[in-house]
């Protein structure tokens, strides 16, 4: 038996195969001499004139001669015991075993549902905030784009306010778009009569 198959076996039964086959030769040898015991003390009973010294040579060849034969059979015994006995069959379990491991599956499916689950939510987070970060980045695009505007305008109005300063004209920027806007309304009403003029 393999050591693996062997400390199962250990656990299965509550004991190792060897120290049970042991026990068994232990027993088998301790029955033996009770027993030629009981058997040179009723053959003394039976034959009181015999010699006490005779019967006792007789029955301790016969136990040496028994525990020869006894050791040389065991080994066939023990084969017997380890392959019909104490084999654990391949779909044996432990108790402890079994329970683990239906515990370990439904565990295990549990564990993968919530595994999943958690990468679901994960995955859902993180979109959100790629979307969030995109809306952002649009954001500061638009921020950037519109600094721009305000500073060429800023570009535009002061150069248009260093334009009516060197002319030499005490004028302010805001009073000549002022004038401005004056004329240029004064020029639509000129165009507007001269086509109608044109017209008739």
């Amino acid at each position: 038996m393999s050591d693996a198959r062997s400390l199962y076996a250990t656990q299965f039964f509550g004991f190792t195969p060897e120290t049970f086959v042991l026990r068994i030769y232990t027993a088998f040898q301790e029955s033996l001499s009770r027993n030629v015991v009981r058997m040179e003390a009723d053959l003394l009973e039976r034959f009181p004139n015999e010699d006490p010294a005779l019967i006792r040579q007789g029955t301790e060849e016969f136990l040496a001669l028994a525990k020869d034969h006894l050791k040389a059979l065991f080994p066939q015994l023990e084969a017997t015991l380890h392959q019909s006995v104490l084999d654990i069959p391949d779909n044996v379990q432990l108790p402890g075993d079994q329970a683990q491991e239906e515990a370990g599956e439904g565990s295990s499916q549990e564990g993968l549902r919530e595994l999943q689950e958690e990468v679901r939510q994960l995955e859902a987070r993180l979109e959100a905030e790629n979307r969030a970060a995109e809306a952002l980045e649009a954001e500061l695009e638009e921020q950037r784009i519109v600094r721009a505007h305000q500073e060429r305008l800023r570009q535009w109005w002061r150069g248009l306010e260093e334009a009516t300063r060197g002319d030499g004209s005490s004028v302010s920027l805001q009073e000549a778009l002022q004038a401005l806007t004056e004329t240029a309304l004064q020029l639509q009403d000129v165009v507007r009569t001269v086509e109608k003029k044109l017209a008739e």
